[in-house]
């Protein structure tokens, strides 16, 4: 039988990003390209902007990560099959999951990630909040245009939390 066919999973969604979590505590189920892009297929498979597979942070060292205090390591790839550092509604998914599965017993903890072990806070009303730590502008003079479908256009900033992101200065939030 196949991995997709025995894989245990939820789907969990965090300010529009949503994953496909499941438990692969002992680091034993890989999931390969093909099959991350097969399930997030948003026509052919479950659908998602990615997988978080939850590692026991000891059973796992990826070169150059440092786990230091953190019990569980968010194994994150992209919906294109891609490895990811880190994305905030992801870690925010993955650490309610291993809340609500029993995984994580304490209301703050920490998380490893590729970009680094990251602080979460469990609230009382559940929602989770993720210390992303300070934001790199390596390049604040360059500004390039982001041209929308819509043919509107707004000046950009990159910024590194600690992967990129392209920040965008809008009149109002509509």
């Amino acid at each position: 039988m196949s991995v997709l066919a025995e894989l245990a999973f939820v789907k969990g969604h965090g300010t529009s990003n949503d994953f496909i979590v499941y438990n692969n505590e002992d680091a034993e189920t890989a999931l390969s390209i093909e099959q991350v892009v097969a399930l997030c297929n948003r026509r052919s498979g479950l659908g998602a902007d990615g997988t978080i597979g939850a590692i026991r942070a000891k059973n796992i060292a990826p070169a150059g990560i440092d786990h230091a205090d953190a019990t569980w390591f968010m194994d994150h790839q992209n919906a294109d099959g891609t490895y990811a550092e880190m994305c905030g509604n992801g870690a925010r998914v993955f650490a309610r999951y291993l809340v609500a599965n029993g995984l994580e017993t304490t209301k703050e903890f920490t998380i490893s990630t590729r970009g680094g072990v990251r602080a979460v806070q469990i609230h009382p009303d559940f929602t989770v909040s993720v210390d992303m730590g300070k934001a790199d502008v390596p390049n604040p003079e360059l500004t390039p245009h982001i041209r929308l479908v819509t043919g509107e256009v707004f000046e950009s900033v990159g910024v590194f939390f600690p992967n990129p992101h392209a920040v965008c200065w809008v009149e109002a939030e509509d």
